[in-house]
């Protein structure tokens, strides 16, 4: 959750424009009237960016690529002057890309990274101007194909110790791993059903309010799934996929196309947000399963699918199309509106993330 700016603070949408090799900072103060003020381009460094973590604690912001094994460390400081602080290439073999939404460890700060074939890396920032890898697990039964991470610590949920939770596709299971030692990080679970976790799989979201979490796919199905359903909190309760939307290939009428971090958490309200072909769909999980309100917004959008990032305290929801940006408020669920827009902002707009400046 983004707390909300206040008195003089400004609030900003970082972006990652793929197709431009690069990163732009939006910024949203005034969600009626959204402007791009800061473009980062870098031909190598930020070559295809695709997928953004922000620690807004340490004013540093992870951008992954999708090509040439490699990870940069942006210096948001200044949002509307952005700066790469260091760019990591990981061995060969070691890593392919980072596939889907960012785990980080703010306290630490480490980067849990899905690599895209049998391991999991965790990169530590407490530098950003020598990125290092601090950590990583391998293992072509439970770490096979790894797509997108989320790290829960110990003071999220009621268990002991430090997690990171990953979408491993090829096996069909979502997997827990103990990263309480960085330096040893170990297997320690895997909840594996194949109608829920399909190849398409990139969003991960933890709900500390509930103990759910959230997952997303590209082909239109969102599901949650009960952490603690017998109490005994993770990882040690019981683990169970609540009721999740059947998949559906209407256009117009799904959800199909749900990107990396194209999913967002109301804790408070408990609802959740997509944006997929076409629109953006609100889920009510206040009672058992996911119920689909509604509240769909529909737009003459094709690629309503590349990025979304929700402000929980001024319930205003963002969305990058493709080339365009959106400024929803989601206040009333039954009736989303349009605060601002930008159009042609981006060459091939994906990932978006929040930050703000004091």
């Amino acid at each position: 959750m983004l707390q909300a700016a206040a008195g003089g603070d400004k609030l900003y949408v970082y972006v990652a424009d793929y197709g431009a090799s690069a990163i732009l900072t939006v910024d949203v103060t005034d969600p009626t009237s959204p402007s791009v003020v800061a473009t980062l381009s870098d031909g190598t460094d930020l070559n295809q960016v695709n997928y953004l973590g922000i620690d807004l604690t340490n004013n540093v912001l992870m951008a992954a690529m999708n090509t040439g094994r490699r990870v940069a460390a942006i210096d948001v400081n200044s949002p509307e002057s952005l700066s790469i602080s260091d760019a990591f290439v990981f061995p060969n073999g070691t890593f392919d890309k980072h596939m889907g939404s960012m785990g980080l460890d703010t306290a630490n700060q480490y980067a849990f990274l899905a690599a895209n074939n049998n391991n999991l890396q965790a990169l530590d920032y407490s530098t950003p101007t020598n990125l290092s890898i601090a950590g990583s697990y391998s293992d072509s039964t439970h770490a096979d194909r790894t797509r997108a991470t989320m790290y829960v610590s110990s003071s999220q949920g009621d268990q002991s110790g430090d997690y990171v939770f990953s979408l491993e596709v090829d096996d069909t299971q979502l997997t827990c791993y103990d990263v309480s030692n960085i330096g040893a990080i170990s297997f320690e679970r895997s909840l594996n059903n194949g109608t829920y976790v399909g190849n398409g799989l990139l969003s991960l979201i933890y709900d500390a309010t509930n103990v759910w979490m959230w997952q997303g796919e590209e082909d239109g199905q969102i599901t949650a799934v009960d952490m603690n359903a017998n109490g005994n909190g993770i990882p040690s309760g019981t683990w169970g996929y609540n009721t999740s939307t059947a998949r559906s290939g209407s256009t117009g009428s799904s959800i199909q196309g749900i990107n990396g971090n194209c999913l967002a958490v109301d804790e408070s309200r408990k609802y959740g947000f997509t944006c997929g072909t076409y629109q953006v769909s609100t889920w009510d999980f206040s009672t058992s399963g996911l119920t689909k309100t509604p509240s769909d917004k529909y737009f003459n959008e094709s690629e309503f699918y590349y990025g979304l990032a929700y402000d929980e305290t001024n319930q205003i929801l963002y969305v990058v199309e493709n080339n365009d940006f959106y400024v929803f408020d989601v206040s009333d669920i039954t009736n989303i509106s349009v605060l601002g827009s930008i159009n042609g902002a981006f060459v091939t707009g994906r990932n978006c993330t929040l930050g703000y400046q004091p």
